[in-house]
């Protein structure tokens, strides 16, 4: 194989490369070329391959923990945000509960003052019947 065709070729895998957005397919590519180079026993562009997937291979690693990163800060701020939203709806729990206590205390309350309302008009009946009562022994 002459400089030209090795050229050549590693000029179309690059390429390919470059246009590929789907790394892993693009890596599966160069795999197949350089498995194919190594069977013909062209040493000069297996040795080039080599280069290109070896360069390939770290890229796709940098991406993956890249991903990795992203997946973590993006879990972090899920469980911040759930942890807000806890706290959100225990606040909103505890407002209900709290609304719920007022409610019945003012109930309690109208109740009691209707029972004084009661008890003084009872009071005045007891004490008018007793006054009655008492005038009437006068009389009697």
């Amino acid at each position: 194989m002459d400089v030209s065709q090795k050229d050549l070729i590693l000029n179309r895998i690059r390429d390919y490369l470059s246009r590929q957005s789907n790394k892993v397919k693009a890596l599966h590519y160069c795999i197949s070329i350089y498995i194919i180079a190594r069977l013909q026993l062209k040493d000069q562009l297996v040795g080039d391959l080599y280069k290109i997937l070896q360069y390939q291979i770290n890229h796709l690693q940098d991406n993956i923990c890249s991903i990795h990163k992203q997946r973590d800060q993006i879990n972090d701020e899920i469980i911040s945000k759930e942890n807000r939203l806890n706290c959100i709806k225990q606040g909103m729990r505890t407002q209900r509960i709290s609304n719920f206590i007022n409610q019945q205390f003012e109930e309690l309350v109208d109740s009691i003052k209707k029972f004084n309302e009661k008890f003084v008009y009872l009071n005045k009946k007891i004490r008018i019947s007793k006054k009655s009562q008492f005038i009437r022994g006068r009389k009697q």
